[in-house]
């Protein structure tokens, strides 16, 4: 795989993930530190995006 194939399918699993996913990924990361500003935010839509998702299954 070329650089941009590798990119491309990076993004690809980034997008078919759930938003719980998402949420653990970047406690892994551990963006909070790096990005202590926009965390609360991403973790406020993350929970959001889950409870929406939670709510149409049901």
């Amino acid at each position: 795989m070329n650089q941009q194939q590798v990119e491309q399918s990076y993004w690809r699993d980034l997008e078919s993930a759930s938003s719980q996913d998402l949420q653990q990924y970047l406690e892994e990361l551990d963006v909070q530190h790096y990005f202590s500003a926009i965390h609360p935010i991403v973790s406020k839509k993350l929970r959001a995006c889950a409870a929406i998702c939670i709510c149409e299954e049901e």
